[in-house]
C-alpha cells in the first residue's frame, strides 16, 4: 500500500497510464457456501499468498477482493512475454498450492475435500489510472478500473483464462504477431455493460498458455 499512498502524496490526485490485473479465484463463493469457514479461510488466504508471492513484474496490490487481487503497474517497462510468463507463473504457483492443500489427508472436512472446485482466471487491461486520497485511504479510480471489475462478469464458460482487453491486445500486437501464440490462441469475444457499453476481448485457455 506504500507506493499508492505516497503516489497519492506526491501528486494529489495523479492520473497516468497503466497497467491492471486482477486474479480472481473462480468457484469462490460456491466453494465458501460448501465448506466450513475455518479452514477455508486458511485455503483461499494459502492460495491468494501463492498468487502475490508470484509477482515476477514488479507489479504493486491495490487491494485484496476477497476473491481476487487487484494488481497495477504504471509505465510501460514490460513486454508482452513478461506479461504472459507472469501469468503461466501465477497460474503454476496457484495449481501447485491447491494440489498441496487438496493432498492433505488428514483432514476430510468439506473445506477440504471441494477445493479442486476452485480455478483462476485473469482480467488484463490497459488504461489510464487514477489516484486520489479519501481520508487516509489512497484509492485508484477511473472508467478503466470500472472497465476490468466489470470483465469479471462475463458469459464465458470455461474456468480458467486470461482475458486481454481490445485495448491490451492493440499496444502488444507486433509483438503478439512474432510469438509463439498463434492467431488461433486469442479467441475474440466481447461483453455489453451499463454505462460502459461494449467491450471488445481476446481470451486465451490457461492450458495454451501453459504449454
Amino acid at each position: 500500500m506504500g507506493e499508492i499512498q505516497n503516489l497519492c502524496n506526491n501528486y494529489n490526485p495523479v492520473i497516468d497510464n497503466g497497467l491492471i490485473i486482477i486474479a480472481d479465484i473462480s468457484g469462490f463463493t460456491n466453494y465458501i457456501n460448501a465448506s466450513e469457514i475455518e479452514h477455508s479461510q486458511i485455503n483461499i488466504a494459502r492460495l491468494l499468498e501463492a498468487i502475490i508471492d508470484s509477482n515476477e513484474l514488479g507489479l504493486s496490490v491495490s487491494e485484496i477482493e476477497g476473491d481476487a487481487i487487484f494488481f497495477f503497474k504504471f509505465g510501460d517497462d514490460y513486454s508482452f512475454a513478461e506479461l504472459i510468463n507472469q501469468i503461466k507463473v501465477m497460474t503454476k504457483n496457484f495449481y501447485s498450492t491447491l494440489n498441496e492443500l487438496s493432498s492433505n489427508i488428514n483432514c476430510d472436512c468439506r473445506a477440504c475435500n471441494v477445493l479442486s472446485n476452485l480455478h483462476i482466471k485473469f482480467i488484463v487491461h490497459i488504461g489510464r489510472i487514477g489516484t486520489i486520497m479519501i481520508k487516509n485511504f489512497c484509492k485508484l479510480y477511473g472508467i478503466d478500473i470500472i472497465a476490468a471489475h466489470r470483465l469479471l462478469k462475463n458469459h464465458l464458460t470455461i474456468n480458467d483464462y486470461a482475458l486481454f482487453t481490445n485495448k491490451t491486445v492493440q499496444k502488444f500486437s507486433q509483438e503478439i504477431e512474432d510469438s509463439l501464440l498463434s492467431d488461433s490462441d486469442f479467441i475474440r469475444d466481447n461483453d455489453t455493460y451499463n454505462d460502459i457499453n461494449i467491450i471488445d476481448y481476446f481470451y486465451i485457455p490457461l492450458k495454451k498458455i501453459l504449454r
